[in-house]
């Protein structure tokens, strides 16, 4: 798996606030300089490292991108999400 950049997946943090989406285990938030985290609407992929928009915490494009760039993570995922709905 490739990691675009210099940190590791470790860096990656779960945002702040309780998320209801199990799609969020595969995202999560940088921090900044002095350890906070970087909420702004652009979680970081664990995987690939690629920022994804999530306006509003909707995480339909965090779907999407498990789905066209890390097809077994979403086969892995989608069952859990129909599970709950």
């Amino acid at each position: 798996m490739a990691e675009g950049g210099d940190g590791s997946a470790q860096d990656i943090q779960q945002p702040s606030k309780k998320t209801k989406s199990e799609v969020w285990a595969y995202f999560g938030f940088l921090k900044n300089a002095e350890g906070q985290l970087i909420e702004d609407c652009y979680p970081v992929c664990r995987t690939c490292r690629k920022q994804v928009s999530a306006k509003g915490s909707n995480t339909s494009n965090l779907m999407a991108h498990l789905r066209d760039h890390h097809p077994r993570l979403y086969s892995q995922c989608k069952p859990i999400l129909k599970a709950h709905e």
